[in-house]
């Protein structure tokens, strides 16, 4: 297993240490989504729905990416079904 020291030690790569910071190399992958694009483009829409379904987050762990918390992915899910409706 491949750890980095970011000053404080060791730290291995897992899911705790990425979602706690404490693992130096993890970072949160944001996308941005143009409301004007969302607007002109059904496929942008279908897109993001499925990046934040079930299906979608279980993509991202099968190529080993770590999923968002629990909590951080429900806070998603509801700002895009109240950004994605208006």
């Amino acid at each position: 297993e491949f750890q980095i020291d970011g000053g404080s030690g060791c730290v291995a790569p897992g899911v705790d240490t990425v979602n706690d910071g404490t693992y130096p190399l993890g970072r949160v992958l944001y996308i941005y989504v143009s409301k004007e694009k969302l607007a002109s483009s059904p496929a942008l829409k279908a897109f993001v729905d499925y990046y934040l379904s079930d299906q979608g987050i279980a993509s991202v762990t099968a190529v080993q990416y770590i999923a968002l918390p629990d909590a951080d992915l429900q806070a998603s899910r509801s700002t895009w079904e109240s950004e994605s409706a208006s």
